[in-house]
């Protein structure tokens, strides 16, 4: 049977994707983000696919001192979007796919011809791949666990922990009996951001973000999955949450590490899949 590697990345890409215009406000894009289950747009100018906006862009610009004055009403994706665009065309394999989102440091990868855009490929949608791929456990692909989130920590040290050390995913731990009760992304830092950017009067802003809590905002209930659980497990709980990875737990150990987008991606690169 043909490699899963070696077929084409369009099968595995999401043909119904947001997009906005460049004008269009970040208000709107946020409607559009939830309602795809997304954490990007495509960006365009005069109807041309033109860049891309994603909610870590968001968190490095949104409530800083220059953005924090002004209304959300009038932040327009253009202060956070990011130009140019990279594409590959719809003939792409999904590991040449996996190669070129690597090398270029990308999240997501448009795919199509010219100025047309037919699918967008995300680093999630590589979950897809390793469905029913039962020889794989979760153990084989974990990396380990950088750091967790305790209940009272504050939303701006994630998102500056977040941005500084380019996390993806961390799980939330109960410090009176070690149980992770939570995970939290950079999409519910991004989401509470702009949920109270729009929601709270200018001269609150700076107070109000440092009384917002890990446990404010976190998805739960966790996504967990055992080391000798089926690789697929993992998958199939990224693909349904639309998140960005899971944590790996032991009843003897506890947290042992984690699977993210990055792991499958790597593993579909090296074309082991």
């Amino acid at each position: 049977m043909e490699k899963r590697s070696l077929k084409p990345a369009i099968d595995f890409a999401e043909r119904d994707f947001p997009f906005t215009d460049k004008d269009d406000t970040l208000s709107h894009a946020f409607k559009l983000m939830e309602k795809y289950r997304s954490d990007r747009v495509l960006v365009t100018d005069d109807k041309i696919f033109v860049g891309i906006m994603t909610k870590r862009d968001i968190l490095g610009k949104l409530m800083v001192e220059r953005t924090r004055r002004v209304s959300a009403s009038t932040l327009h994706v253009s202060s956070f979007m990011v130009h140019p665009l990279y594409m590959a065309t719809n003939d792409i394999t999904l590991a040449e796919a996996a190669n070129l989102m690597t090398s270029r440091g990308i999240g997501s990868l448009p795919l199509g011809r010219e100025d047309e855009i037919v699918a967008l490929l995300h680093k999630i949608d590589f979950a897809k791949a390793f469905i029913d791929k039962s020889e794989l456990t979760a153990n084989d692909v974990m990396t380990p666990l950088p750091k967790v989130s305790h209940i009272g920590d504050r939303l701006v040290k994630l998102r500056e922990e977040f941005l500084k050390n380019n996390i993806v995913l961390l799980p939330v731990i109960d410090s009176n009996n070690g149980k992770i009760i939570g995970i939290v992304t950079v999409s519910e830092i991004a989401d509470a951001l702009f949920v109270y950017h729009d929601s709270v009067s200018e001269s609150s802003r700076k107070r109000v973000k440092r009384e917002i809590y890990v446990e404010d905002i976190m998805f739960r209930p966790p996504l967990l999955v055992e080391p000798e659980d089926p690789l697929e497990k993992a998958a199939k709980l990224m693909i349904e949450n639309r998140k960005p990875g899971v944590v790996v737990v032991s009843k003897e150990k506890g947290i042992l590490g984690l699977i993210t987008a990055e792991n499958l991606l790597s593993q579909v690169s090296t074309t082991k899949l």
